[in-house]
């Protein structure tokens, strides 16, 4: 008689869905299922997700193997769909940076075109006026405008133009 009360009682289950938090009734697990369990199982599939559908055959394959390693459940799976797409479009409106940063260095290659017959000599005497050679001029910016002690801008002078020439 126990075991009629319980087989009766598992008969009639509860399906709870994730989404939304409604609640189905089935009589047992051999009926039909109901739309809203058909609905519920269609929309848990992240492979039918336009996300996913998006990603390439590669990035799915990856997409699947996290998920499975980690053990995901599915919103979760569309959070991690989520913010993939939202890197994405972060790094498409970086290409706006990117374009800004060609034009710099656009400009500056045409700037080097145009002085390209100077030295670099020239150049740094320019910048930083100096007036002797690279070596001493070095030792002149930071002995008078950065207040070096004159032995210590010596060796770092001389120390550069080791490592430059």
């Amino acid at each position: 008689m126990k075991m009629k009360i319980a087989g009766s009682i598992l008969a009639t289950t509860l399906a709870v869905s994730t989404i939304g938090g409604s609640y189905a009734l089935a009589d047992s697990p051999n009926t039909t299922p109901t739309k809203q369990q058909i609905t519920n199982q269609e929309n848990t599939d992240i492979t039918t997700h336009k996300l996913y559908k998006e990603l390439d055959v590669d990035s799915q394959k990856l997409f699947i193997e996290i998920v499975n390693g980690a053990n995901l459940p599915y919103p979760q799976q569309v959070q991690l769909l989520q913010d993939k797409e939202r890197f994405i479009e972060e790094e498409n409106n970086s290409s706006m940076h990117t374009w800004k940063t060609a034009l710099v260095k656009k400009a500056a290659k045409l700037l080097a075109a145009k002085i390209g017959s100077k030295s670099v000599a020239d150049i740094t005497d320019y910048l930083f006026e100096w007036e002797d050679d690279l070596q001493q001029g070095m030792e002149n910016y930071l002995v008078y405008k950065l207040g070096w002690n004159k032995t210590a801008a010596h060796w770092t002078a001389k120390s550069v133009m080791f490592i430059l020439f």
